[in-house]
């Protein structure tokens, strides 16, 4: 037999080899899934009924508060009443209004906890008092303090230690807010304490050092601290 005949029965034995391997898994593979479909539909049927067994929890924001319980616990729920915290979002609430619930209008389990969030008339009357605290970081202190006032809050100024990163800011301007108002809307009562963090001309100076030995280029100034380097000279 030649060398070439040799070879090519060689090739048709491997890759009869090859096919019966496959088939041979091919059938191992469908017995395992064989053995596996009723597991997988013992766990289809747990989820299933696990479905069934959910009640819709309906949101009962704006009810008051005995109505609203009363209606969950027939859906069968367990309700737990808290006293929500004074906010401006409650200023025209009504006595006994469910403001919020926990958790949100979903499926749930019976005998699942909800907690409604109402107001009383003393929470009603501190939330009118609330008066939303402006943002005024980067404005002139003296602005600030006068916009403060006019709202009712009373404040501190806090003059800032230097710091390189202060090497571009105008004196006497407001470089940070405690408390400090945020995206969620920051409310105070009238009376409150504001503190207005601020640097003056020597802090400047100080801090215009700092970023030189950090390396930072000092020339690079924002507007605010070009005018008052021009005023100055």
């Amino acid at each position: 037999m030649t060398k070439q005949a040799k070879t090519s029965i060689g090739k048709v034995f491997g890759n009869v080899t090859k096919v019966l391997g496959l088939l041979d898994t091919v059938e191992i593979v469908g017995k395992v899934t064989d053995s596996a479909m009723p597991i997988v539909t013992k766990a289809l049927d747990r989820h299933h009924e696990h479905q069934k067994s959910l009640v819709r929890l309906d949101d009962v924001t704006h009810l008051e508060r005995h109505t609203a319980q009363a209606y969950l616990e027939e859906q069968g729920f367990v309700v737990s009443q808290v006293l929500a915290k004074p906010s401006l979002k409650w200023h025209t609430a009504k006595i006994d209004e469910v403001v919020g619930m926990s958790p949100k209008p979903s499926k749930l389990p019976k005998g699942a906890l909800v907690k409604l969030y109402y107001v009383d008339e003393a929470l009603v009357t501190a939330s009118q008092k609330l008066t939303q605290v402006p943002d005024l970081i980067g404005t002139d202190l003296f602005r600030a303090e006068q916009v403060l006032e006019e709202q009712g809050f009373r404040l501190v100024r806090e003059l800032l230690p230097a710091k390189a990163s202060y090497h571009d800011k105008r004196p006497f301007s407001v470089l940070s807010m405690t408390p400090r108002p945020n995206r969620i809307q920051t409310s105070l009562a009238k009376g409150s304490i504001i503190k207005l963090g601020y640097i003056d001309n020597e802090t400047l100076e100080k801090s215009r050092q700092l970023a030189k030995h950090k390396g930072l280029d000092v020339t690079k100034l924002s507007k605010q601290a070009k005018d008052w380097l021009k005023n100055k000279q």
